[in-house]
């Protein structure tokens, strides 16, 4: 163990939040040297306590809290993993959009329901659907053929 590392670690009893006292990212998370590079604070805790960190893995902390090293807030997890841990925990900068939220949106809400309505057109059982082509709709809407079947389909447009 690296006693010049645990100087800078403020030890608390419990299962409290230790926390790294040395230099810090604006992000909060703390970071020291490392031989020749500089590397995160709970990243190096997790290494002297548990061990390497596998290729392509991550120590997310469970307590939230980014300058924290206490290895028993600390676990290994995917890129993936912290990702959804952020978004369910709302630590997320990103907030996925959807619908009219999203900035990138062509077609409201409103117009959306109508795509579904036209397509569906009417039915009986003598006659076959009478409603507009894929491609008609999609002239009609000023939206790509492949945006009308995500329509239609729910892949985009889930909200309604």
């Amino acid at each position: 163990m690296n006693k010049r590392f645990f100087e800078k670690v403020a030890i608390k009893a419990g299962n409290e939040c230790w926390e790294w006292q040395g230099s810090r990212l604006k992000s909060g998370y703390g970071q020291t040297r490392a031989g020749t590079r500089m590397e995160l604070t709970h990243r190096m805790m997790y290494i002297q306590t548990v061990g390497e960190i596998p290729k392509g893995m991550v120590i997310m902390h469970t307590c939230d809290n980014p300058p924290c090293c206490n290895p028993n807030h600390l676990k290994l997890g995917t890129y993936k993993d912290n990702a959804q841990d952020m978004i369910q925990k709302g630590r997320s900068v990103y907030t996925p959009m959807s619908g009219e939220s999203n900035p990138n949106v062509t077609v409201s809400a409103e117009q959306v329901a109508e795509i579904r309505l036209l397509y569906k057109g009417v039915q009986h059982k003598t006659r076959p659907k009478t409603g507009p082509t894929l491609k008609e709709l999609a002239v009609r809407f000023k939206i790509g053929i492949s945006q009308v079947k995500r329509i239609i389909s729910n892949e985009s447009w889930k909200v309604l």
